[in-house]
């Protein structure tokens, strides 16, 4: 049995793999169709560290890049991994 720990990394995976080799389209779909609202549900309580670690290098930049262009400083933990 897959356990829920499984799943979401193996959805975060599928999305960093576009992060890394999709398309420009396919990159800007992911940031503004799952990160972006993954960033304002931070703002809204829930706890991003939950799944922070199980996002990619590619991910997390984008994630910080966001939050750089809202003008929105970025906790010591997102800057730190």
């Amino acid at each position: 049995m897959v356990s829920r720990a499984q799943t979401r990394r193996k959805a975060l995976d599928v999305l960093e793999s576009v992060q890394a080799t999709g398309s420009q389209e396919d990159r800007t779909a992911v940031v503004t169709g799952f990160l972006e609202a993954l960033l304002m549900a931070a703002d809204r309580g829930f706890d991003l560290r939950t799944v922070w670690g199980d996002l990619g290098t590619g991910s997390r930049a984008a994630c910080l890049a966001l939050n750089e262009f809202w003008g929105v400083e970025s906790p010591g933990w997102m800057r730190a991994s």
